[in-house]
Protein backbone atom coordinates (compact mmCIF):
# COMPACT_ATOMS: atom_id res chain seq x y z
CA UNK A 1 0.00 0.00 0.00
CA UNK A 2 1.87 3.44 -1.38
CA UNK A 3 1.22 6.44 1.43
CA UNK A 4 2.87 10.14 1.64
CA UNK A 5 3.15 12.47 4.49
CA UNK A 6 1.79 15.87 4.02
CA UNK A 7 1.60 18.89 6.35
CA UNK A 8 -1.63 20.42 6.03
CA UNK A 9 -2.64 23.82 8.12
CA UNK A 10 -5.43 23.98 10.70
CA UNK A 11 -8.87 24.67 8.67
CA UNK A 12 -12.35 25.37 9.81
CA UNK A 13 -14.89 23.23 8.41
CA UNK A 14 -18.47 22.52 8.80
CA UNK A 15 -21.18 19.97 7.66
CA UNK A 16 -23.75 17.67 8.01
CA UNK A 17 -23.48 14.53 10.20
CA UNK A 18 -25.20 11.56 9.24
CA UNK A 19 -25.27 7.91 11.18
CA UNK A 20 -24.25 5.09 8.86
CA UNK A 21 -24.86 1.29 9.50
CA UNK A 22 -22.40 -0.84 8.29
CA UNK A 23 -24.96 -3.19 6.48
CA UNK A 24 -26.11 -0.57 4.64
CA UNK A 25 -22.57 1.09 3.67
CA UNK A 26 -22.96 -0.39 -0.05
CA UNK A 27 -26.52 1.00 -0.34
CA UNK A 28 -25.42 4.94 0.95
CA UNK A 29 -25.39 7.57 -1.68
CA UNK A 30 -22.57 9.18 -0.28
CA UNK A 31 -22.96 11.76 -3.25
CA UNK A 32 -25.69 12.69 -2.74
CA UNK A 33 -24.87 13.31 1.21
CA UNK A 34 -22.08 15.63 0.14
CA UNK A 35 -24.27 17.77 -2.78
CA UNK A 36 -26.87 18.27 0.35
CA UNK A 37 -24.04 19.78 2.59
CA UNK A 38 -22.86 21.82 -0.55
CA UNK A 39 -26.00 23.00 -1.19
CA UNK A 40 -27.28 23.64 2.54
CA UNK A 41 -26.59 27.60 2.15
CA UNK A 42 -23.34 27.36 4.77
CA UNK A 43 -22.14 31.12 4.92
CA UNK A 44 -18.42 32.07 4.97
CA UNK A 45 -17.42 29.07 2.26
CA UNK A 46 -13.39 29.29 1.59
CA UNK A 47 -13.09 28.07 -1.70
CA UNK A 48 -9.28 27.78 -2.06
CA UNK A 49 -9.61 25.38 0.71
CA UNK A 50 -10.29 21.38 -0.26
CA UNK A 51 -13.56 19.48 0.46
CA UNK A 52 -13.53 16.88 2.72
CA UNK A 53 -15.73 14.12 4.79
CA UNK A 54 -15.01 12.31 8.28
CA UNK A 55 -15.76 9.29 9.70
CA UNK A 56 -16.23 9.04 13.18
CA UNK A 57 -18.08 7.58 15.98
CA UNK A 58 -17.63 4.09 15.29
CA UNK A 59 -19.26 1.37 17.14
CA UNK A 60 -19.44 -2.26 16.31
CA UNK A 61 -22.76 -1.63 13.62
CA UNK A 62 -22.15 1.91 12.91
CA UNK A 63 -20.02 4.87 12.09
CA UNK A 64 -20.74 8.76 10.64
CA UNK A 65 -20.21 10.28 7.99
CA UNK A 66 -19.95 14.10 7.60
CA UNK A 67 -18.98 15.55 4.34
CA UNK A 68 -17.52 18.82 4.72
CA UNK A 69 -16.97 22.24 3.37
CA UNK A 70 -14.00 24.76 3.74
CA UNK A 71 -15.21 28.07 5.76
CA UNK A 72 -13.26 30.65 7.18
CA UNK A 73 -15.32 31.63 10.20
CA UNK A 74 -17.86 29.13 11.68
CA UNK A 75 -21.45 30.81 11.62
CA UNK A 76 -24.64 29.68 11.98
CA UNK A 77 -25.60 26.66 14.68
CA UNK A 78 -27.57 24.91 11.94
CA UNK A 79 -24.23 22.67 11.14
CA UNK A 80 -21.48 20.59 12.77
CA UNK A 81 -18.05 22.29 13.34
CA UNK A 82 -14.75 20.83 12.80
CA UNK A 83 -11.29 21.72 13.07
CA UNK A 84 -8.75 19.98 11.09
CA UNK A 85 -5.44 20.50 13.07
CA UNK A 86 -1.98 21.95 11.91
CA UNK A 87 0.55 18.54 11.32
CA UNK A 88 1.29 15.78 9.70
CA UNK A 89 -1.27 13.64 7.93
CA UNK A 90 -0.38 10.27 6.54
CA UNK A 91 -2.02 10.17 3.03
CA UNK A 92 -3.50 6.75 1.04
CA UNK A 93 -4.41 7.15 -2.47
CA UNK A 94 -8.06 5.13 -3.31
CA UNK A 95 -10.47 5.33 -5.39
CA UNK A 96 -13.95 5.60 -3.98
CA UNK A 97 -15.63 2.64 -5.59
CA UNK A 98 -12.75 0.85 -3.92
CA UNK A 99 -13.67 2.47 -0.46
CA UNK A 100 -15.59 0.87 2.40
CA UNK A 101 -14.86 -1.36 5.33
CA UNK A 102 -12.52 -3.78 3.88
CA UNK A 103 -10.12 -1.39 2.40
CA UNK A 104 -10.09 0.34 5.74
CA UNK A 105 -8.99 -3.12 7.41
CA UNK A 106 -6.66 -3.28 5.26
CA UNK A 107 -5.34 0.17 5.51
CA UNK A 108 -5.42 -0.22 9.16
CA UNK A 109 -3.19 -3.73 9.18
CA UNK A 110 -0.60 -1.79 7.25
CA UNK A 111 -0.70 1.11 9.64
CA UNK A 112 -0.46 -0.76 12.13
CA UNK A 113 2.10 -3.14 10.55
CA UNK A 114 4.70 -0.12 9.89
CA UNK A 115 4.01 1.37 13.45
CA UNK A 116 2.40 4.24 12.13
CA UNK A 117 1.15 6.64 15.77
CA UNK A 118 -2.21 7.66 14.33
CA UNK A 119 -5.18 9.32 15.48
CA UNK A 120 -7.86 6.44 15.78
CA UNK A 121 -11.15 8.81 16.30
CA UNK A 122 -11.51 9.37 12.76
CA UNK A 123 -10.56 9.34 9.45
CA UNK A 124 -10.95 12.10 6.69
CA UNK A 125 -11.40 11.86 2.81
CA UNK A 126 -9.40 14.36 1.55
CA UNK A 127 -11.13 15.03 -2.23
CA UNK A 128 -8.90 16.65 -5.21
CA UNK A 129 -9.10 20.58 -5.28
CA UNK A 130 -11.35 20.76 -8.20
CA UNK A 131 -14.07 18.28 -6.59
CA UNK A 132 -16.50 21.17 -5.84
CA UNK A 133 -16.46 22.36 -9.48
CA UNK A 134 -16.99 19.06 -11.06
CA UNK A 135 -19.16 17.07 -8.33
CA UNK A 136 -22.29 18.56 -10.43
CA UNK A 137 -21.30 17.94 -13.93
CA UNK A 138 -23.51 15.47 -16.06
CA UNK A 139 -20.47 13.44 -16.64
CA UNK A 140 -19.24 13.90 -13.05
CA UNK A 141 -18.84 9.78 -12.12
CA UNK A 142 -18.79 9.40 -8.19
CA UNK A 143 -17.64 5.94 -8.14
CA UNK A 144 -14.59 6.85 -10.36
CA UNK A 145 -12.74 9.06 -8.07
CA UNK A 146 -9.77 9.30 -6.50
CA UNK A 147 -9.62 10.68 -3.31
CA UNK A 148 -7.05 10.88 -0.53
CA UNK A 149 -8.07 8.76 3.16
CA UNK A 150 -6.17 10.83 5.36
CA UNK A 151 -4.68 9.89 9.68
CA UNK A 152 -3.47 12.57 11.97
CA UNK A 153 -0.05 11.56 12.40
CA UNK A 154 0.92 11.60 16.37
CA UNK A 155 3.30 14.01 17.76
CA UNK A 156 5.30 11.70 20.20
CA UNK A 157 7.09 14.13 22.75
CA UNK A 158 9.87 12.92 24.39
Amino acid sequence: MKYELLFLNEQKYMGIKTKIMFKDHDNVDFARLQKDVINAGIKNLDPNQRFMAMDSDFTEESFSYTPLVAVSEFDGDDFIRYTREEGEYYCFDVKIKDLGPKWFDTCIKFIEQNGFQIDREYDLEYYPEDYLSRIGDNDFLYSEETIQIIFKKKQLFI
